[in-house]
């Protein structure tokens, strides 16, 4: 069952890991198109961050070689959401085959099978490039139409970690 629009919001604004949450808000407070826009991008790359380093600082704990973390450690020199997108794909390959994962949901988000939220994300990270490495102003017309044309990857990539919200209270409970 896929939830509706208000679960949510409800769940993205209140529910979420703090750094997740305090993104999606920046996105739907912003009254000015233009900003939503970078807002957005800006989120997406904030959740790939952080699900990039929960399974990054798992797979080190379950021992990782060190030419793995070497490998992983050198895309966070300069990291792009590319780069953060790799590590995240790797090191959940890398625990998937270890069967122990601290989210293990993270693993239906890069099946091969269920090839959606990659396909999402990366609908987002192409139109990000395509605008800072142009280095094209955006006004708030053509954000506008944008901010449409991504709307469902967003709304996909969003729904796939409501998953989070069941960590975040398990441990702000305890």
């Amino acid at each position: 069952m896929t939830p509706d629009a208000r679960t949510t919001d409800v769940t993205c604004r209140y529910k979420l890991p703090y750094p997740i949450a305090l993104l999606y808000k920046q996105v739907y407070s912003s009254h000015r198109p233009a900003a939503k826009l970078i807002f957005t991008f800006q989120l997406v790359e904030g959740i790939i961050r952080f699900l990039a380093f929960i399974n990054l600082a798992d797979a080190i704990a379950l021992q990782a070689s060190d030419k793995r973390v070497n490998d992983w450690f050198q895309k966070l020199v300069r990291p792009t959401m590319g780069s953060l997108l790799y590590i995240f794909r790797e090191t959940t390959r890398f625990l998937k085959k270890k069967g122990d994962l601290f989210v293990p949901e993270t693993v239906s988000l890069i099946e091969s099978d269920n090839d959606d939220w990659e396909n999402h994300a990366d609908i987002i990270i192409k139109l990000r490039n395509r605008i800072i490495h142009d280095f094209r102003p955006v006004d708030d017309t053509a954000a506008n139409d944008y901010n449409d044309s991504i709307r469902e990857s967003l709304g996909l990539v969003l729904r796939s970690i409501l998953f989070l919200s069941h960590y975040y209270r398990e441990f702000s409970e305890k």
